[in-house]
């Protein structure tokens, strides 16, 4: 595989020429901070871009189009790196080589997300009311059936509490609590801005000609604000003087409860490499620590496991647990991670984790979408892209005593339960 990294007026395209896939992937992306302030306009525009465009004035005409293109698909995502907010349009689509002769779709796929993105069906100036209120009904609804998600639902809540002054307390799809005040032209605002202030960044995978991309997103795409360099590692951080500890109560059959570390071990840390694995031996296989001392031997949870944000350097363990346990499962939690030591520690217990993150790593370049992820995120931290073999070579190299210098690191934050009110 090739990356070719050019400026196009301030366009950054990646195109990354593989012939490993059968299709093509376009990802177009507007860069800009992430704030409390353009949360909801940025999860809604997507939705009502998508909704109709000049050319294309509703979604069923829309997706007429995209099955005429041998069934191109169009997705896309709001999401939160490091303190910026990313909007992702993607279409993915069969390669030329797969199609009748002469059939031109990396063209039309040009052309329609210069369609989607640069030409929106307006009304007197802005979006059509109709659309607006449809999508932000849409997603009003769906922030609320978070609440009806007993996992989701405690993560927010915990996420509020752990994170209370940091960004990272907030979710890139909006937050249920401000939407309903966001208006029609505030969201016309929003998208101005996107435009006219956004950072953008173009990623093509596939069988492709470098220079043919380049052609057609001067084209289609147009001239872009000069490129800001954002801030890709969230490094919003506290001082803890004691930890906190929360309980919540509802009518639940079986309750939840999350731990939060901070670790202050980023991915621009040497640790780094040691915590992911650290974070595979406690939680991330079925024969994880705290997987077997607390669901197989003691049998007081449903399930647990532990996820470590290697951009946040904060480590979280998840469980549920039986009603009546809560108290012995977060003992058992402090147990497992104070007893994890040269002794505890197998080498059998490196083999599997290390095992677990070669598996994640090939699957990492298993998809088109995945490869771009994975792309995008290596030239943000990294400055360069990073083989699979460079980065599972890192990871082989991790020794028991590194992942013990990691493990000194965790400091325990805050601890969320949320339990049966009938239990007290």
């Amino acid at each position: 595989m090739r990356l070719i990294t050019e400026n196009l007026d301030g366009l950054i395209t990646n195109t990354l020429v593989t012939d490993k896939f059968k299709s093509v992937m376009i990802s177009y992306r507007f860069i800009a901070p992430f704030s409390e302030a353009t949360l909801n306009s940025r999860a809604l525009l997507p939705e009502v871009l998508t909704g109709a465009t000049r050319k294309y004035p509703s979604r069923a005409l829309l997706k007429q189009k995209l099955d005429g293109l041998y069934g191109m698909e169009l997705a896309t995502q709001t999401q939160k790196f490091g303190k910026q907010s990313v909007i992702s349009f993607d279409l993915s689509f069969i390669n030329g080589d797969y199609l009748p002769k002469d059939t031109d779709l990396i063209e039309e796929a040009f052309a329609l997300l210069g369609e989607i993105v640069l030409n929106p069906k307006l009304v007197k100036g802005g979006f059509m009311s109709g659309l607006f209120e449809l999508e932000k009904r849409n997603l009003s609804e769906e922030l609320d059936s978070m609440y009806h998600d007993r996992a989701a639902y405690s993560f927010n809540r915990f996420s509020k509490i752990m994170f209370k002054d940091e960004l990272f307390r907030l979710s890139p799809r909006g937050e249920v609590q401000t939407l309903s005040s966001l208006t029609k032209d505030r969201l016309y605002s929003e998208y101005c801005s996107l435009i006219n202030e956004d950072s953008r960044e173009l990623y093509v995978i596939g069988n492709v000609d470098e220079k043919a991309v380049a052609t057609l997103a001067r084209k289609y795409l147009g001239k872009a604000p000069a490129f800001k360099e954002g801030h890709w590692i969230d490094d919003e951080d506290k001082t803890i003087i004691q930890v906190t500890d929360v309980r919540e109560t509802a009518k639940l059959n079986q309750s939840r409860i999350i731990v939060g570390y901070r670790t202050n071990i980023r991915t621009n840390d040497p640790l780094f490499y040691p915590m992911v694995v650290l974070n595979t031996i406690l939680g991330d296989t079925d024969q994880a620590k705290l997987f077997l001392a607390i669901r197989e031997d003691q049998r007081m949870s449903y399930d647990i496991q532990t996820f470590y944000s290697g951009n946040k350097g904060v480590l979280f363990v998840f469980a549920g647990v039986d009603r009546g346990y809560e108290d012995q499962v977060l003992a058992l939690i402090d147990e497992v991670i104070e007893k994890l030591d040269q002794e505890t520690i197998t080498e059998s217990d490196l083999r599997i984790a290390k095992e677990q993150l070669q598996k994640k790593g090939r699957e990492s370049v298993d998809s088109t979408s995945a490869l771009i992820d994975k792309t995008f995120v290596n030239l943000h931290l990294f400055r360069r892209d990073i083989s699979v073999d460079e980065l599972l070579s890192r990871f082989a190299s991790v020794s028991v005593a590194d992942v013990i210098q990691a493990k000194k690191r965790l400091v325990k934050d805050t601890v969320f339960v949320y339990h049966d009110r009938g239990e007290g």
